[in-house]
């Protein structure tokens, strides 16, 4: 393990570095649900406008849940990198996110159940009113860190529009902007 890396979970998705591959492989290894995403990869002009991202195939029941296992390092913020973008298809384009995390740590568990609370919820939007697509982070910065040892679950839900597209997911320990090296 990494101690000097903040974001114990991180990928952004970009040409030559963090490819569909890479987004399907993570998808598969953590998530617990998922109704109706998919990847898509979209490598025009020779990839050098890649666009892969995790999107939603039925916009009336898009839904995924990923759990994670105790992270080693507290968690005080979560970075949803997302592509905004404009036009009839972009149009209200909105997702809302669930953090839950056990109220315990692994070491002092004694829950029956998942020991699952609600943290945090956000929406975020994805159309703006510009000519032109961006890719945007979005970072949820919790009051109280999610302690290590915790166990973490992120859904999303896809509550406005027909699309929506995400290029990255971070769990980090620290409130300032990091910057991922790849």
């Amino acid at each position: 393990m990494d101690h000097k890396n903040p974001c114990p979970i991180a990928w952004v998705s970009s040409p030559g570095f963090f490819t569909a591959d890479d987004i399907r492989k993570f998808m598969r290894t953590y998530h617990v649900s998922n109704t109706d995403w998919t990847l898509e990869s979209d490598h025009t002009n020779g990839g050098f406008e890649s666009k892969d991202g995790w999107i939603p195939t039925d916009p009336s029941n898009a839904s995924f849940t990923l759990p994670f296992e105790p992270f080693e390092k507290d968690i005080k913020t979560i970075t949803v990198t997302r592509l905004v973008s404009y036009g009839d298809k972009w149009e209200n384009s909105k997702v809302r996110v669930i953090l839950s995390a056990t109220t315990e740590t692994k070491e002092t568990s004694t829950a029956k159940d998942d020991g699952m609370k609600v943290i945090a919820k956000d929406e975020i939007s994805g159309v703006h009113n510009m000519p032109y697509s961006l890719t945007l982070p979005h970072t949820i910065t919790l009051y109280n860190a999610i302690p290590r040892g915790s166990r973490i679950k992120i859904q999303m839900n896809l509550v406005g529009g027909s699309t929506y597209k995400i290029l990255g997911l971070s769990f980090c320990s620290t409130e300032e902007f990091v910057e991922i090296n790849l």
